[in-house]
């Protein structure tokens, strides 16, 4: 047998995935607690600074918890006074999440803790794996994502 059709031993996905989740989680909270600020709570704070949701259930398309938890932290953000709401005029039922001053103020600082969480994880990786790595954890996510659908179907 030629060495390049060896196969790799297989390795169950879940346990490797809960590895760097778990690795990847203790270092955030660590970088994190000296702001009182969970690994959630910055999640809720990037999605309203990069403006990719604005309201709990745009949060809940990209943050994957449940609506309960997600509004038991931004109420949390909100008593920190990092995260403001507002209610639309012209639909009260709306509430529009932004970051408040505070909150705008502090993103650069969370932000470089987080990239230095990043680089410790991603040292010896090059920058092709980091690409491979990326566009592999998307396909899986999608697939999750049409399995969950077709599931419900």
């Amino acid at each position: 047998m030629n060495p390049g059709s060896i196969p790799i031993p297989f390795a169950p996905l879940g346990p490797l995935a809960a590895t760097v989740v778990s690795a990847y989680s203790k270092l955030v909270e660590e970088r994190l607690a000296p702001f009182e600020l969970t690994a959630l709570q910055w999640s809720i704070l990037e999605a309203c600074f990069q403006q990719q949701a604005n309201t709990v259930t745009g949060l809940m398309q990209i943050v994957p918890i449940d609506s309960a938890s997600i509004s038991r932290n931004v109420d949390e953000l909100v008593k920190k006074g990092l995260i403001r709401r507002r209610r639309l005029r012209s639909d009260r039922r709306v509430v529009r999440l932004s970051l408040t001053k505070e909150g705008l103020d502090l993103m650069p600082e969370l932000g470089r803790r987080l990239q230095a969480v990043n680089a410790l994880l991603l040292r010896g990786v090059s920058e092709k794996e980091k690409l491979v790595f990326m566009r592999t954890i998307q396909k899986i996510a999608a697939n999750a994502e049409a399995g969950e659908e077709t599931e419900s179907e």
